[in-house]
């Protein structure tokens, strides 16, 4: 996270006028609607605060102890009286349950010990120069209240990173907590990051193909799919800590001859969404708040829509309604999971997911241009300076489904339940205003 926070000034906010108030922690991290793939998060400095979501910036200000007003957006949020629900117009942020990392211990900086207290997310630093508190306000990005300054975590160099010093853990010897520079820990950088990017193309494309020929499906396409899914086990074996079972893949591959399409279709999206999960619940933290699931999410929604796109080559134009709003929301999916890797990929070109022309009256064009955008987004994940760590293995989450955020969606807007009845894309509606979650 630490382009969130290098080039951030925490402004002191003209309070003189407000009564002294016991006003609510919010700092930490959030998600619109509760959906993990679109946090936001609060750095807060008593009655100061800073809201960062999608990739914006805007100072905060409470205007009582149960109400805040952010001044870049113009848009008030309702606290909750339990302090973990913010209420704004148009949506809803709950706090995240999150297990920080836990870095208690005795760091140097520059041959001086530095003392690390830790309880959850609050943290205190004593040094010679002085003391002060702090806590977690993402997984790795730390703000050090009396200091007025940030620090971002690296597990995978043992380091805390400030403005103007870096500290690192005494004796080289590993933070409570974390198995990095055991034998089990791997490094993840360029090469493995950039396989594991094409190989969730590949994959994508095995959910979406197999749509087109519902019934026996052609040697043609059976042999496409091997080819894709043969990348799949390589390219996670690269990860070890990514806990799942690659007998299925090999399995669906092995299979392909006496199953439907629309079989293929199910079994690769089940795998799909349970890869999500484990990939979700590995061991891994990177750089700059780089997240192997949001790569997962891109790589997965371009593939999907190269293979949609590809079913319309040398058909009738422009291609049907249905089938250009499926591909839309592949690609507004990817674009919003990509975003979110930006710091350790400036490269990448997300203005060109707006240009696909889905309406061109040449069948080539929509594919070419994907293939496009997922060219320019292997090249920019290839030429990255970022790494992950992979370490053991984590508890399994199984996350959320449509469904259940569909039914959440609605219990927040009043109703007493929903269903969701779209397309379900890995358990996230695209585009957060639920058209099609059906509430009662």
């Amino acid at each position: 996270m630490r382009y969130l926070f290098s080039c951030l000034l925490f402004l002191a906010l003209p309070f003189a006028t407000l009564k002294a108030q016991n006003y609510p922690d919010l700092s930490g991290t959030w998600y619109q609607n509760g959906n993990s793939n679109y946090p936001a998060y609060i750095i807060q400095n008593g009655q100061n605060l800073t809201f960062i979501f999608s990739n914006t910036t805007s100072t905060v200000i409470f205007t009582s102890v149960n109400q805040v007003y952010a001044n870049t957006w113009k848009a008030a949020a309702n606290i909750s009286a339990d302090g973990n629900t913010l209420t704004w117009s148009d949506q809803t942020w709950t706090r995240a349950v999150i297990n920080y990392p836990n870095i208690a211990g005795t760091w140097y900086v520059n041959g001086s010990p530095v003392t690390i207290t830790q309880n959850g997310k609050m943290l205190e630093f004593t040094m010679a120069g002085g003391k002060s508190k702090g806590y977690f306000y993402s997984t790795q990005g730390i703000y050090a209240t009396e200091w007025n300054t940030y620090a971002t975590y690296d597990a995978g160099t043992q380091s805390l990173k400030w403005n103007n010093q870096t500290w690192t853990i005494a004796g080289g010897a590993t933070v409570s907590g974390s198995n990095t520079g055991t034998a089990g820990t791997t490094k993840i950088c360029r090469r493995e990051l950039s396989a594991f990017f094409y190989a969730m193309t590949a994959l994508g494309t095995t959910w979406a193909r197999p749509i087109y020929e519902p019934g026996a499906m052609s040697a043609r396409t059976i042999a496409d799919l091997r080819g894709a899914l043969s990348l799949v086990v390589p390219t996670l074996n690269l990860f070890p800590c990514i806990v799942f079972d690659r007998n299925r893949i090999t399995n669906l591959s092995n299979s392909l001859e006496s199953i439907t399409g629309t079989q293929a279709s199910q079994e690769s999206h089940q795998i799909i969404i349970d890869l999500q999960v484990a990939v979700r619940n590995a061991g891994i933290t990177c750089d700059r708040g780089l997240n192997l699931e949001m790569l997962f999410i891109g790589g997965i929604h371009l593939g999907a829509a190269q293979a949609h796109a590809s079913s319309r080559i040398c058909q009738p134009v422009p291609m049907p309604a249905n089938i250009a709003s499926t591909i839309s929301a592949h690609l507004t999916t990817a674009h919003d999971a990509l975003a979110t890797l930006l710091p350790c990929m400036p490269d990448l070109q997300l203005g060109a997911f707006s240009t696909v022309p889905l309406g061109s009256m040449n069948s080539v064009e929509p594919h070419t241009f994907i293939v496009g955008i997922i060219t320019e987004t292997l090249w920019a994940v290839t030429l990255t300076d970022c790494c992950c760590t992979c370490t053991g293995n984590a508890s399994v989450n199984p996350g959320t489904t449509c469904d259940q955020e569909c039914h959440k969606w609605c219990r927040e807007h009043g109703k007493s339940g929903g269903k969701f009845n779209g397309i379900c894309l890995l358990g996230v509606m695209s585009g957060g205003t639920q058209p099609d979650c059906q509430c009662w």
